[in-house]
């Protein structure tokens, strides 16, 4: 793709960053209609690009998803028809999808981190509790495309303000650090390490090598988990 725009264009190769090249790309293939100008088709497909996938049909979530986000129901559905009617989105009985990965990462990018045309915040502070693992998607694979700095810079106060709100709720924090550490490396040090400190420590301890089930099964530790992260940060 970069060498074939390069080429075509005659664009300096990765000017500007990655997101520079994504977008000449994404301007070029989308070419035949306004989409980059028109700020309703964005949103939606913002929308659209974080969640993969939305069941139109659902009108409690609907209804607060265009309630938090500012957008008008009829526009909305109108804005999955054209998406839909230029191969952007796929539609299919009630649900709507974004096209593949690629083009969802590029565009929840470009809506809520990018150009800010949508809020991370509200995004965090709304569905992070529920939707965690569409963050998980969206944020690490603009992470690893993007750059670790491109996306902390844009995301940063509102990062930093869902854990400082969130700080006396463990189970929230422990879900939103298991996530998010890599972007409050000391907070997430620190939090673990006064965590740890309020466990109480048994004077006689009994430990136990034999298991009901099987040699293999074993209660997970809350804590021991961070210390190996699952995900693989670039």
């Amino acid at each position: 793709m970069a060498s074939k725009l390069a080429l075509e264009k005659q664009f300096e190769f990765l000017s500007g960053g990655v997101y520079n090249l994504y977008d000449v790309y994404f301007q070029t293939f989308i070419k035949d209609f306004d989409l980059f100008k028109n700020t309703i088709l964005l949103k939606t497909i913002g929308i659209i690009s974080f969640f993969f996938t939305i069941e139109r049909d659902n009108k409690e979530f609907i209804e607060k998803l265009l309630k938090d986000f500012d957008l008008n129901y009829s526009d909305f559905q109108e804005s999955i028809e054209e998406l839909h009617n230029r191969e952007l989105v796929e539609i299919k009985d009630s649900f709507v999808r974004i096209s593949e990965q690629v083009m969802s990462t590029y565009f929840f990018y470009k809506v809520f981190i990018k150009d800010k045309i949508l809020s991370f915040n509200i995004l965090l502070f709304e569905y992070f509790d529920k939707y965690d693992n569409r963050f998980k998607e969206t944020v690490i694979h603009s992470n690893n495309t993007f750059g670790y700095f491109d996306v902390l810079d844009k995301i940063k106060p509102d990062i930093d303000s869902y854990f400082d709100t969130n700080l006396s709720n463990e189970e929230r924090i422990l879900k939103f650090i298991k996530l998010f550490w890599f972007y409050k490396r000391e907070e997430t040090l620190s939090y673990i390490y006064n965590l740890i400190k309020t466990e109480e420590e048994e004077s006689n301890p009994i430990y136990v090598s034999t298991y009901e089930n099987n040699d293999f099964s074993f209660e997970k530790d809350k804590i021991l988990p961070f210390i190996t992260p699952s995900v693989n940060y670039r």
